[in-house]
């Protein structure tokens, strides 16, 4: 039988995912003719979520994202999108705080 706190955690992650695949960074949601599995990055959850509990700010889970995909992937992220994801998941986890 799941707990109610097992089961906020995994809506706090499948939320978190949500937002990481609008980011995109590589690209794989916008292919045509392609079905891509949803979990793509996955891994990139539970760290994001550790540099949200310590507090970190924009700024900072923004150079993150970006360091995530060079040391993962091995390309850089469109410093846009990585700053929009890095503020979504900011705004999201405050959000998910208050309430």
């Amino acid at each position: 039988m799941e707990q109610a706190g097992d089961k906020e955690m995994k809506d706090e992650r499948k939320e978190l995912r949500e937002i990481l695949n609008r980011w995109d960074p590589i690209g794989v949601y916008q292919m045509t003719g392609v079905e891509w599995p949803e979990d793509e990055y996955d891994s990139y959850v539970e760290p994001l979520l550790c540099q949200l509990r310590l507090g970190k700010s924009v700024e900072q889970l923004t150079q993150y994202l970006g360091a995530l995909v060079t040391n993962l992937i091995g390309t850089e992220a469109a410093p846009r999108k990585t700053e929009q994801c890095a503020k979504e998941a900011f705004e999201w986890f405050h959000r998910r705080r208050i309430h």
